[in-house]
């Protein structure tokens, strides 16, 4: 009970209190910042005082490119708010998570708890931003919400533009001939509090999905090193989805020169069972390799599943791709893989190599240009051909020197 009682609170800050709660502990705390500020007239003994006080709750400054402006944003309740609330989702998800509440049989993916805080949060910041209006040099006014929907942060929109670039990666693969494999890595069993069954597993060692997350991309952070070492170019993307107890796993659809494809799977397994690799069933389950058959559907085909899984749910046909390994209709869970990966800090969607998205979406605002290389990704990006833009962007596996823009 009482190490239960030390992972819910912090000092005089408990993380059970209710939204109302919260924003008075916020207030009071931004308040305290205020009086620190009135009293010292040295701007280091300010910011050194504020720093004391954030330690005291496992907090750290404010980010900001001045010192008087990281102490302008701790006097601001608003940003305690935030602190506290995304706090508050991933101390609650990770305690339920440690006590057997996220799993097959509970509560899959992600808490309740953390389920309710994230569409809370969802909530306001949607009224939010339909209280607030932009007006453009043309004195059009539009809502933040109506601005928002257009861009990545509207489900579609992020859907699509991924389903756009994994076609347009296996379009220009198949155009230089390379191969296709989809890979699947995931953590050793001590990074599961439990088990499929529902039952505790013995061997976990405590840690959070963001933990979790952060080997995982200790593991992909080695293999890169080492693929590059050896000159093996390649590139797709990598998803990032939840087992039903929260623990984080990836899929990757990566495209390589054929003479290459089998070292780059030696390499990428090697590192993914360095760590514990002997123990019972990790080299069935810790790693999968499977080759792209174009004899037996398009590799766009095989990933969208797992794109549309991790977004809405929207877009799977009936039978089999309309649910997730649970047995759950993806429509149904889509809002949890969401919650967790929100809480958690993870980042669902990856691009490998390949150009740029950032200028393939600034390319796409623009009406011309006048520079003929520059003009012809312009209007790949405009047709939403990505196959098209990797081309004009010198190739999938140029490095960012070789890169026209």
């Amino acid at each position: 009970m009482e190490a239960l009682e030390s992972k819910l609170q912090r000092r005089d800050l408990k993380f059970t209190l209710d939204d109302a709660q919260l924003k008075d502990f916020a207030r009071s705390r931004a308040k305290v910042c205020s009086e620190t500020d009135a009293r010292f007239k040295d701007t280091a003994q300010t910011l050194k005082a504020i720093q004391k006080l954030l330690a005291r709750y496992g907090f750290e400054l404010p980010k900001s490119q001045t010192h008087k402006g990281c102490i302008e944003r701790a006097k601001d309740e608003v940003w305690w708010r935030r602190l506290i609330r995304k706090k508050q989702k991933r101390v609650l998800d990770n305690v339920a998570r440690d006590y057997g509440l996220v799993s097959k049989q509970k509560a899959v993916y992600v808490s309740d708890w953390g389920l309710k805080l994230h569409q809370e949060q969802i909530s306001r910041n949607r009224s939010l931003l339909e209280e607030m209006i932009a007006v453009n040099d043309q004195c059009q006014e539009y809502t933040l919400a109506e601005l928002a929907a257009l861009s990545v942060s509207n489900p579609f929109v992020r859907r699509s533009e991924l389903i756009v670039r994994a076609s347009g990666f296996e379009k220009i693969a198949q155009d230089l001939s390379h191969v296709g494999v989809f890979l699947t890595i995931t953590t050793p069993s001590k990074y599961h509090p439990v088990k499929v069954t529902g039952q505790p597993n013995p061997k976990y060692n405590g840690s959070t999905p963001s933990e979790a997350q952060r080997y995982l991309n200790s593991v992909w952070a080695r293999i890169r090193a080492q693929l590059d070492r050896e000159e093996v170019r390649t590139y797709g993307l990598r998803i990032v989805e939840p087992h039903h107890d929260g623990t984080p796993h990836w899929h990757l659809m990566l495209f390589v020169e054929p003479e290459q494809k089998r070292r780059m799977v030696e390499i990428i397994r090697d590192y993914a069972l360095l760590e514990d690799g002997d123990e019972p069933g990790a080299q069935e389950a810790r790693f999968e390799a499977v080759d792209i058959d174009y004899d037996r559907g398009s590799a766009t085909g095989y990933i969208v599943k797992y794109i549309c899984k991790n977004i809405d749910g929207e877009f799977q046909e009936n039978g089999e791709d309309a649910e997730d390994w649970y047995g759950n209709l993806t429509k149904d869970v889509a809002a949890r893989v969401r919650a967790w990966a929100s809480i958690h800090g993870i980042r669902q969607f990856q691009q490998i190599g390949g150009p740029p998205v950032t200028v393939w979406r600034e390319l796409r605002r623009l009406d011309h240009a006048d520079d003929e290389i520059v003009e012809k990704a312009r209007q790949a990006a405009d047709k939403s051909d990505w196959a098209g833009f990797i081309e004009a962007m010198n190739g999938p596996v140029a490095k960012r020197a070789n890169q026209p823009m």
